[in-house]
Parts: structure tokens; C-alpha cells; sequence
């Protein structure tokens, strides 16, 4: 059952990650063609592009390349934003605050023994002892 409980701890926490995953892919098609790939930057040219701007038959050269991108977005209203406080709400807290701190009394806390009337029973054994284990 614990094993199940991490799987599907793991497998909630991707499903998160996931969804918020945004990226872009670039797609360089030549001729009709898919030549080249490539995610989170620009796609490789195929080389043809180079020809074309030398001037060599540019009339079959002409619109054989092109480059698509293709954006995912990712669902952004998993990201909480935090509004600055306003000015009002500053001063508030100013005032406030000593007030506050004075109610905690910290030297008491610092000096607190949770029992002091206790004491620890006797060990009949030494239990450490008995428990060890030594190899020859």
C-alpha cells in the first residue's frame, strides 16, 4: 500500500509539472519536407537558403524553405501571485507589531523544563552492551 501511495504521489506530481510545461518547436521544412526539428530553439536550415542569397537559379529556389513554429502553453493559473501591500496595510503593521511582540514572553519559554519533578528509573543492565555484536 505504501509503495502504491509513492507511485501515485510521483504520478500527481508529474501531471502537475506537465501541465504547466510550456515549450516551442521549430519545424525547418524544405520542399515539402520536414528537414529538421528542434525544441526550445531554432530548427538547423537545410543549406538551400544559402544558394538562394548567392543568386544561383533563383527562380526553383524560390519558396521551397520554410521555417514553423508551433508554441504550447502551459497553464498558468497554477502560479499564485503575490499583490504588494498597499500603504494602508503598511502602516498597520508598524503600529502593530510591538504590541505583538510584547504579548510573547520569551524568557519564560527559554527557562521552561517540561518535568523537572522527573527522574529516570534505574537500568537493572546495561542495554547498549548487550545489544552489541563483535566479530572475530
Amino acid at each position: 500500500m505504501k509503495v502504491l501511495k509513492s507511485i501515485f504521489s510521483a504520478l500527481l506530481a508529474l501531471i502537475v509539472v506537465l501541465s504547466s510545461f510550456s515549450l516551442t518547436i521549430d519545424k525547418h521544412i524544405c520542399m515539402g519536407r520536414v528537414h529538421s526539428v528542434a525544441i526550445l530553439k531554432d530548427a538547423p536550415t537545410c543549406g538551400m537558403e544559402l544558394f538562394a542569397q548567392s543568386g544561383e537559379n533563383l527562380s526553383k529556389m524560390g519558396g521551397c524553405c520554410q521555417n514553423e513554429q508551433t508554441v504550447i502553453e502551459g497553464n498558468n493559473l497554477l502560479a499564485k501571485i503575490i499583490n504588494p501591500v498597499s500603504v494602508e496595510y503598511q502602516s498597520l503593521w508598524v503600529a502593530e507589531l510591538p504590541r505583538i511582540i510584547e504579548t510573547f514572553d520569551f524568557k519564560s519559554i527559554s527557562a521552561f523544563a517540561p518535568r523537572p519533578h522527573y527522574k529516570p528509573p534505574l537500568i537493572e543492565r546495561e542495554i547498549p552492551i548487550l545489544v552489541q555484536s563483535f566479530l572475530i
